[in-house]
């Protein structure tokens, strides 16, 4: 069986080549930028929900829902994977609306971002 083609390292400004996402040296990048979000930028209750199994099996029927690709990128026109399970009432606004299905809706990054940026 022939083994998955080699690609770029994910990490801006490696070129080392991987079959995973990120090179050896890159591996725990991501794991550790979420981990110092979550002990320094987030509180403590939001943490305990993003960890919660409820959280859990709901964002995955997010993106089932969607079938993996941006809900705003698709409403465009364009086909993009999504990233993030995003509120779009925020839970600092409505802690109430954290685990309804109509709350929530998968983003790109770029989405997301620019979603954050804007406040809504």
């Amino acid at each position: 069986m022939p083994s998955k083609p080699l690609k770029p390292c994910n990490k801006p400004g490696c070129a080392k080549l991987t079959t995973g996402r990120y090179c050896e040296a890159h591996a725990t990048q991501k794991t550790n930028d979420n981990r110092y979000y979550d002990r320094y930028a987030r509180d403590q209750q939001a943490t305990k929900f993003y960890h919660s199994t409820a959280w859990k099996k709901v964002r995955k029927l997010v993106i089932m829902e969607s079938h993996g690709l941006c809900v705003q990128c698709y409403e465009e026109g364009k086909i993009v994977l999504g990233r993030v399970v995003d509120h779009i009432i925020p839970l600092k606004e409505d802690w109430s609306k954290a685990l309804d299905i109509n709350n929530l809706q998968y983003l790109c990054q770029a989405c997301h971002n620019r979603k954050t940026r804007q406040g809504k």
